[in-house]
């Protein structure tokens, strides 16, 4: 995927009396009262907005293999990475878009327009609309965009979050864990079984390997737990150091 290369919108002549979406779909710029956005499948539109890199530039934009769309998803900087990761990791959520709409108000509002940095399909058939941004960068006017982006979500049944609370420990941890999304780390049958005798408790990180490495002294066992905590099928706190002493939870959950 060359994203700057990708096709955006034309945003010019947009005049209404109630709030517009512009977006593209299937590689035509479409346009939309936002009260009907609820039907658009957002998690297939391109970017409408490139990603451009200069020299000095503040943020790293770059994309993200998401295991979601089997493909890559832009981000914009670094903290926009970090929650691509987040998403990637979250059951419900079963395609991600970025830079998926504009957001246009009525002349004379504030804000005038807003692109949103993500949009997410759950597997509930329910849109989530997402804007990330840490907290000391959230000014008056992107204060204002997100108010107002909140209320038109709130009006046609979209959800909507902020994601401004990401830090680097999160951030590390999801990198280090990202390395065993692949399915060759997935929990063999025999492991499972074993895991199984263990639900619902509290074992640390070091504990749960030798129990599923038994005897074997070149098991996989320490990448099938990252592989389980990837997934959050076992859960920890990823805004903590993620060491071998870290105390992992094994709810009562169906591990096929």
């Amino acid at each position: 995927m060359t994203l700057n290369r990708v096709r955006t919108v034309q945003r010019t002549g947009i005049r209404a009396s109630t709030p517009q979406v512009l977006f593209l779909l299937n590689g035509e710029q479409r346009d939309a009262d936002f009260r009907e956005a609820i039907a658009v499948s957002f998690e297939r539109c391109t970017p409408v907005r490139q990603f451009p890199s200069w020299r000095g530039k503040r943020n790293y934009s770059g994309s993200y293999w998401s295991s979601k769309n089997s493909g890559h998803v832009g981000f914009e900087s670094l903290y926009e990475r970090t929650a691509l990761m987040m998403f990637d990791r979250e059951p419900t959520i079963t395609r991600i878009s970025s830079q998926p709409m504009w957001i246009f108000w009525p002349d004379g509002s504030a804000p005038r327009s807003h692109a949103p940095d993500f949009f997410l399909r759950h597997s509930s058939g329910d849109g989530e609309i997402i804007d990330v941004r840490p907290k000391d960068r959230i000014d008056e006017a992107a204060t204002r965009s997100f108010e107002a982006t909140q209320e038109l979500c709130d009006q046609v049944g979209f959800s909507y979050r902020v994601i401004s609370d990401i830090d680097a420990t999160l951030d590390q941890n999801l990198r280090f864990l990202s390395r065993y999304r692949d399915q060759e780390w997935k929990l063999p049958v025999p492991q499972v079984e074993i895991l199984r005798r263990y639900q619902p408790f509290e074992l640390s990180i070091r504990a749960l390997i030798a129990i599923l490495a038994g005897q074997d002294q070149e098991s996989k066992a320490p990448g099938w737990v990252y592989s389980l905590l990837w997934n959050a099928q076992i859960q920890t706190d990823l805004r903590k150091p993620l060491r071998q002493d870290a105390l992992v939870r094994l709810p009562a959950l169906d591990l096929r």
